[in-house]
């Protein structure tokens, strides 16, 4: 099968799952989108890894990841979303060592964290595609540019009726939406995540 090359389009508010967000996938050369909802600490993840200049005290979980492979040359060569069975998402990553090729299967959302840190391509099969593909019409592709540009304070923000878990967080990023949130002059938000943090080091 034909593997389909993917860029990362957006990363929005679930509109169907609570707490939780959608991660757009397209298809380099053509329209279609493949949505992938995902938890509020993935979606963190990889916002982090795109926003270049965002830099964390300590590496979260997918950085860890991303330096043990570098460190013991391992290679990524790809992220590929290799079937989509009973609503999950099914990727792996194909991993070089010493020229021999082994796959190493994951969630999709590890896959993509993973991926755009080693700056691997990632794919899926024009079969999953046509499963789940949504279209965007052109108010909602005008509405998606302005996403692309995604920022992790938009991850902070509250959703209409829906709210980031913040017991979810990792440590450095509770640090970073404190700082936000003092930025912000959002003192309610700022002394929860304050309590929080400092729950967490007691």
């Amino acid at each position: 099968m034909k593997k389909i090359p993917l860029n990362i389009s957006a990363i929005q508010y679930s509109q169907s799952q609570n707490g939780a967000f959608a991660l757009i996938l397209k298809e380099v050369d053509g329209e279609r989108n493949l949505p992938i909802v995902v938890g509020p600490f993935e979606a963190q993840s990889i916002s982090i890894a795109m926003e270049k200049e965002i830099m964390l005290p300590r590496p979260l979980t997918h950085d860890l990841m991303a330096n043990l492979l570098e460190m013991y040359k391992i290679e990524v060569e790809e992220a590929i979303i290799f079937a989509y069975q009973d609503n999950l998402f099914y990727s792996k990553l194909i991993l070089v060592k010493d020229g021999e090729k082994q796959e190493l299967e994951c969630r999709t959302s590890d896959a993509v964290a993973i991926a755009i840190r080693v700056n691997a391509p990632i794919y899926t099969f024009d079969e999953i595609l046509n499963q789940t593909t949504i279209f965007l019409d052109e108010e909602e592709e005008e509405e998606e540019e302005e996403i692309i540009e995604i920022h992790i304070e938009g991850l902070f923000d509250e959703a209409p009726e829906q709210e980031v878990n913040m017991e979810n967080m990792e440590q450095e990023l509770l640090e970073i939406a404190l700082q936000k949130a003092i930025e912000d002059e959002d003192f309610e938000t700022a002394a929860k995540l304050r309590d929080l943090i400092n729950k967490r080091n007691n």
